[in-house]
């Protein structure tokens, strides 16, 4: 009966149960804007561990301490690598907080909406798309009005992510991780129980 409604009723089937508004978001946004972009070096930096508690290959602090140093992210004369750590659970609490980042293959959809966060995610795209294609048909404003937004990158998500994201093209070449250094260094006790909007009035205020 769900297969019969959703051809004929809905015109689409979605691959997975599981879908989350995060991944309805993506599609959208990335249909709209008819690309996405490479976020490899931020999944690395978000995907702290894989289902079995260990860190994915190519995952690990060490690992991404020394390659963000070598592309100027980040100085290491003012962020340690225990820094680091800290600033990867607090950046993975904003931009994972739909819990739509796995490491591997199995997708990712991020909590932010800026064309620099769309992805290729296969999980749940459906139903975005789908809109998407819908306001393009019918040459709803939310078009053009959405479209805008996304390539607006001057809020604090975009300005969070954009060191770790590969086109994101940092400005004066200066190591930007160290915008944020002591920001979280406010969060030495190492307290992760904020949520993404107490992080963010945080950062803000900073």
């Amino acid at each position: 009966l769900r297969r019969i409604v959703e051809e004929e009723n809905i015109g689409l089937r979605l691959n997975t149960e599981q879908v989350k508004p995060v991944h309805l978001a993506n599609g959208l946004f990335r249909t709209l804007l008819g690309k996405t972009n490479d976020t490899s070096l931020l999944k690395r930096f978000v995907v702290t561990h894989s289902r079995n508690g260990t860190p994915p290959k190519g995952h690990d602090s060490e690992t991404l301490y020394s390659i963000l140093s070598e592309n100027r992210h980040l100085d290491a004369t003012e962020l340690t690598q225990d820094d680091l750590t800290k600033l990867r659970g607090a950046v993975r609490k904003i931009v994972v907080a739909d819990r739509a980042v796995f490491a591997g293959d199995s997708g990712e959809s991020y909590s932010a909406g800026g064309e620099l966060f769309l992805t290729r995610d296969r999980f749940g795209q459906e139903g975005g798309e789908f809109i998407a294609q819908w306001l393009q048909a019918i040459n709803s404003p939310l078009t053009a009005h959405l479209s805008d937004q996304l390539r607006d990158r001057r809020d604090i998500i975009n300005v969070l992510g954009s060191p770790l994201l590969i086109n994101s093209n940092q400005a004066d070449n200066e190591p930007a991780l160290l915008l944020y250094s002591d920001f979280f260094n406010r969060f030495d006790d190492g307290n992760y129980s904020l949520n993404k909007s107490m992080y963010l009035q945080a950062l803000k205020s900073w």
